[in-house]
């Protein structure tokens, strides 16, 4: 694409190439009046903790887990998916998966609604990190962290505790959504296969993970001030 999205608290633009090659913005809108949230306020008082993008559509993660789905800058949909603040959001291939505070993945694919032919989110599976430890407990479960392979099938999971989870997800490649819940309730831990790969920093918390596109390597980046590759 040419755009790029913008976020943090109270903040979320959206920019784009002018004519004379510089970046300008617009902001969002949430229509007229704005939504107004269950937790009080209006949707532009919200924190953006998270950006990804599915179908060419942006997909913006709140403080208050849910995920807006954008068409252009104009809010399309508002999908109640976590209990807690969406902190890591990873996009690849017509899949896009979501990590919360409380340890939750989840993972999504693009459907459309009936009628409207508009674009929504089908939850695929989901899984607790907590769940997955297997004696390898997580200390703090809170995922920071997320990259989803090309072709959806496994993902790195960064956690707050700085371990690193490679994770095998039960969703057959190419395939549509089938959904398991559409409002992301349950979970499929028993179907997950995940192995805890290494605790990456010690100094604090990780704060980045990205995967090598062409190589078996990836990186990452914590507030120790450290840079690792793997």
């Amino acid at each position: 694409g040419s755009g790029l999205v913008q976020c943090g608290v109270n903040i979320l633009f959206f920019w784009s190439w002018s004519g004379g090659g510089s970046l300008v913005f617009v902001r969002p809108e949430f229509g007229s009046p704005p939504t107004t949230r269950k937790s009080g306020g209006d949707e532009k008082d919200r924190v953006h903790h998270s950006i990804g993008f599915i179908c060419n559509q942006a997909v913006v993660g709140t403080d208050d887990g849910c995920l807006l789905l954008f068409k252009d800058h104009t809010l399309d949909a508002t999908i109640k998916a976590h209990s807690s603040a969406i902190l890591t959001i990873s996009s690849s291939n017509g899949s896009l998966a979501s990590g919360c505070g409380d340890g939750v993945v989840k993972v999504w694919r693009s459907s459309h609604q009936s009628g409207s032919g508009n674009v929504t989110l089908c939850c695929v599976t989901s899984f607790d990190v907590v769940n997955l430890s297997l004696g390898f407990a997580s200390i703090r479960s809170a995922i920071t962290n997320l990259c989803l392979a090309s072709e959806s099938q496994k993902m790195l999971v960064g956690t707050a505790s700085n371990e690193i989870w490679e994770v095998r997800l039960p969703i057959e490649s190419g395939k549509g959504p089938t959904c398991t819940t559409c409002t992301g309730d349950e979970e499929e831990d028993s179907l997950i296969q995940a192995t805890p790969i290494v605790q990456g920093h010690h100094g604090d918390q990780s704060i980045g993970l990205s995967v090598n596109p062409t190589m078996s390597t990836y990186a990452t980046v914590a507030g120790d001030a450290m840079l690792r590759e793997w």
